[in-house]
């Protein structure tokens, strides 16, 4: 009996240093959470549904899906992030150190790659031809906002100083004759719509159907008032968009 008091002394002191050690390690965490403090500006965590983005306003924050890190840039302050709608990639709204907004993307797993194309200050095109999806996404009042998110062909944004245009196919057909398999190619039909630059105010401009053979047809403002449609045989048409939607102007 008399051999086993110091061995039990020895597993006694053992353990006394690993509690010390595991409350160095305790205290060094809490600090480190103290290093950037909670305010007005800082709340620390903020939810949008299943996403999560930590720490608020602070550059190189990041956006945390389920608690996976999903985004996160040394020079980005991540401030909302937005799902694209029918897909598991993701949208997010970022400002970077000169206080600049911007939009990333995470594209989803097992999706291919996608791309955000930026049009002017208030518009980003999302494309990913890989599993067939084109969307628009404008920054607005602060927020990422998806335009007209339910469709699925959605592209081909056209600025003027105030307006933008922006279309999606609603028909498309194999132009070739069956019979002789002349002219072969295919046509395609555009729905148009309208929006002020800076307003959530959109309208479908249901009187022009535009017609093509290609899938990103030319289009072009004229003036202030006028789209110009460069067909690809060369000839054009000029819609006055005052007269079709006089509300927009």
């Amino acid at each position: 009996m008399g051999k086993t008091f110091p061995h039990f002394w020895g597993i006694k002191t053992f353990l006394k240093w690993i509690l010390l050690i595991h409350l160095g390690l305790l205290s060094t965490l809490i600090h480190a959470v103290e290093i950037q403090p909670r305010d007005s500006l800082h709340s620390g965590v903020v939810k949008e549904g299943d996403f999560t983005i930590f720490p608020q306003n602070r550059l190189g924050n990041g956006l945390y899906r389920n608690g996976t890190l999903m985004a996160s840039e040394a020079d980005q302050q991540i401030i909302g992030s937005q799902p694209i709608l029918g897909i598991e990639s993701i949208v997010y709204l970022f400002r970077d150190v000169n206080g600049q907004e911007g939009l990333g993307l995470v594209n989803g797993i097992n999706e291919g790659t996608g791309r955000l194309k930026k049009v002017g200050e208030e518009f980003y095109e999302f494309s990913n031809y890989e599993i067939g999806y084109q969307r628009i996404f404008r920054i607005l009042q602060g927020k990422v906002v998806p335009v007209l998110e339910k469709l699925r062909t959605a592209s081909g944004v056209t600025l003027s100083n105030t307006h933008a245009v922006f279309y999606h196919i609603t028909e498309s057909s194999n132009s070739s004759d069956n019979l002789t398999n002349s002219n072969p190619g295919w046509n395609y039909k555009f729905r148009l719509h309208l929006t002020r630059l800076g307003q959530p105010q959109l309208v479908s401009l249901y009187q022009i159907s535009i017609v093509d053979q290609s899938p990103k047809p030319k289009l072009s403002w004229k003036n202030e008032f006028e789209l110009i449609h460069r067909k690809k045989d060369g000839s054009e048409e000029i819609y006055n968009l005052q007269k079709i939607s006089p509300q927009m102007f």
